[in-house]
């Protein structure tokens, strides 16, 4: 078992086994890099057990002067709900309604924001939904998460398909562009919902050209072993 061992001035930086950790920090508004120190643990025990990890600010190269022993969280995750009264015109008649938002927040900044009237519902779809973030395929812990949504293959409704862009509306609403893969299809099938009507047209040209789906959606199969495909 690791003990304590701690940078001191003397210690020699070019002969440390140092790797960097993608984890997202921000601490007082400003982004830090974690890295960990292999052999230089700072504290037993805990979330991290033999804990050898040290952040800095970011751009900057990690150094005795510049390191601060890590125990926080990368990033931080919160919860919040907010109501709004506002008036409703309809039939001629005015009344007084209100709306329910709860916002999934990561390092104080909306994440994933869902419509919620009831506080109670809000708060357990809200705890599950970050259960949901927390073991995605995704590693949304990481600053550059956005890199592994990018180009990756995944299935769409049970079909082979890519990822080519990732949007993000106002605050707490991220989406992702999907298109197909080519090398398997040319096209998505329509729903078997979709029937001929005033719409048909405008979904084959999404259909065509790829589809905006939330990144939580369950049409979202995150992981594609090609061997299974027919070429």
């Amino acid at each position: 078992m690791s003990g304590i061992k701690l940078l001191t001035k003397e210690t020699d930086f070019t002969t440390l086994d140092i790797r960097k950790v993608e984890w997202d920090l921000e601490f007082d508004n400003k982004p830090y890099d974690i890295y960990g120190i292999t052999n230089y643990c700072h504290t037993i025990g805990g979330k991290y057990g033999n804990n050898d990890y040290y952040c800095c600010p970011t751009g900057e190269k990690p150094c005795y002067d510049n390191l601060i022993a890590f125990n926080g969280n990368a990033p931080i995750w919160g919860i919040e709900y907010k109501q709004k009264n506002s008036y409703r015109n309809k039939w001629g008649g005015t009344s007084v309604q209100f709306r329910g938002i709860c916002t999934i927040t990561r390092n104080g900044k909306a994440f994933y924001s869902f419509g919620a009237r009831d506080v109670e519902y809000g708060l357990a779809k809200a705890q599950v939904l970050l259960s949901e973030i927390q073991e995605h395929p995704i590693d949304f812990h990481c600053r550059n998460w956005r890199e592994e949504v990018i180009n990756r293959e995944i299935y769409y409704c049970n079909q082979p398909a890519i990822i080519t862009e990732v949007y993000e509306y106002g605050e707490g609403e991220i989406c992702v562009k999907i298109v197909p893969d080519k090398k398997y299809i040319e096209v998505f099938s329509k729903p078997p919902w979709m029937k001929e009507d005033h719409e048909l047209e405008y979904y084959e040209e999404a259909y065509r050209d790829g589809v905006k789906d939330d990144i939580l959606s369950s049409n979202i199969y995150w992981y594609r072993s090609n061997k299974w495909l027919k070429r």
